[in-house]
């Protein structure tokens, strides 16, 4: 468990605790509201092509959130339930189940919730793209690959690097003219050792 702790979660730090705790109750709480006088009141249930139920209630408070979300963090993303993905690639991810337990809720059932999670989309960086070649050819790093490329982002990069007395192949060791990745290194046993290691069984 504690493996799992470390790879899916993580602490806030004191400025995220500070800007996204208070915000995150304000979501619950703006959810409860949206919610409230639709319970026990009869609300007309749909079938979503799942085929699983939807009210007005559940869209009507995934609208508020996200209205919310947009107005206070126009950079941030959000995946709902209802309304699906926006801005894919955003830092922050608002993660939203206005109504979780839906079946529950139309059956006059107490035992349902508004589920509300916040993603942080790391990106993690290496010395990527043309950079991360510069130093394989000047002897700051001993290897570099891309596993998908085009032909612009490889042919220069070729006659740099064994300029350089390095070596340029395919992930399979072949042409890397022709090929779409790229592994280069200063040369000697590295290359081919790297390239077994990729290998496919």
């Amino acid at each position: 468990m504690r493996q799992d702790f470390e790879r899916f979660s993580a602490a806030l730090d004191r400025a995220e605790r500070a800007e996204f705790v208070p915000f995150l109750h304000e979501l619950a709480a703006v959810s409860a509201a949206v919610i409230r006088p639709y319970y026990a009141q009869g609300t007309a249930v749909e079938l979503k092509g799942d085929n699983t139920p939807v009210t007005a209630a559940d869209r009507r408070a995934e609208e508020v959130m996200r209205l919310l979300i947009t107005q206070r963090y126009a950079d941030h993303g959000i995946l709902g339930e209802e309304f699906g993905l926006h801005t894919a690639e955003a830092r922050y991810r608002w993660v939203l189940d206005p109504i979780d337990g839906t079946k529950a809720f139309v059956s006059n059932c107490y035992i349902f919730g508004t589920l509300i999670s916040l993603l942080r989309a790391r990106l993690y960086r290496t010395w990527g793209d043309c950079h991360g070649y510069f130093q394989v050819a000047t002897g700051g790093a001993d290897l570099m690959f891309d596993p998908a490329l085009k032909p612009w982002d490889i042919c220069a990069l070729v006659p740099v690097i064994e300029g350089a007395g390095g070596r340029a192949t395919g992930l399979d060791g072949g042409n890397p003219l022709t090929a779409s990745n790229l592994l280069v290194s200063g040369g000697g046993a590295l290359h081919d050792e790297v390239l077994g290691a990729l290998a496919v069984p």
